[in-house]
């Protein structure tokens, strides 16, 4: 488990997962308030099929459009029948 400090009790917890606030349908405080809005807990759906070729582009510029590209969305009625 990660260890962060609380301020509140001056003491180092250990991280629970934000388990009582999953239980009511909330996110993770680090998923919730990351400023890079890099922390995300769930499932990503992505085209395995293009994996190679998206990471294998020679321009570095693409890579972030790239991996957008590869993540799909599970409302599209194609993802939901596949």
């Amino acid at each position: 488990k990660k260890i962060f400090y609380n301020w509140e009790t001056n003491k180092a917890e250990k991280c629970v997962f934000c388990y009582p606030r999953l239980e009511n349908g909330l996110p993770q405080i680090c998923a919730e308030t990351c400023v890079g809005r890099m922390r995300y807990v769930g499932v990503v759906l992505y085209d395995m099929d293009k994996v190679q070729e998206m990471a294998s582009t020679k321009d570095e510029q693409e890579i972030y459009q790239n991996t957008v590209d590869l993540i799909l969305d599970p409302n599209d009625p194609e993802v939901i029948k596949a």
